[in-house]
């Protein structure tokens, strides 16, 4: 049986991902992240995701991952936002950020950027 995922980029995580990856020259991020995913989903291990909210019928999650630059620690690495619909078996792409350059997301912005990222797939 073959495993299959829908995974859309919503434009924040389209410009977030623009973005770090000029600092990080000779790096497939894209690949690598749907790596991270596929595994998280496919072999039951969102506990490696923090939940954030919910909206129905989507989990809204948080992912630390590890910095292919190097920056180690708490405060190292990169933290990607992203939504789960188990009976779709879609992912949307909402937000990635170095977390040495942006502390935290406050949660009514990422539930903004969410619902616009719902509008583009809907578009």
């Amino acid at each position: 049986m073959q495993k299959s995922l829908k995974i859309f980029q919503c434009h924040c995580f389209e410009k977030d991902l623009k973005e770090i990856s000029k600092k990080i020259k000779n790096f497939d991020f894209k690949k690598f992240l749907y790596k991270e995913l596929f595994r998280d989903i496919f072999y039951a291990n969102l506990s490696f995701s923090t939940l954030l909210f919910e909206e129905e019928p989507y989990k809204i999650f948080k992912k630390r991952i590890n910095d292919p630059s190097g920056s180690k620690g708490k405060r190292g690495g990169l933290r990607l936002i992203w939504a789960y619909h188990t009976e779709e078996k879609a992912v949307i792409l909402i937000r990635l950020y170095r977390k040495s350059e942006i502390e935290n997301i406050p949660t009514y912005q990422l539930k903004e950027n969410f619902l616009n990222c719902l509008e583009e797939k809907e578009t």
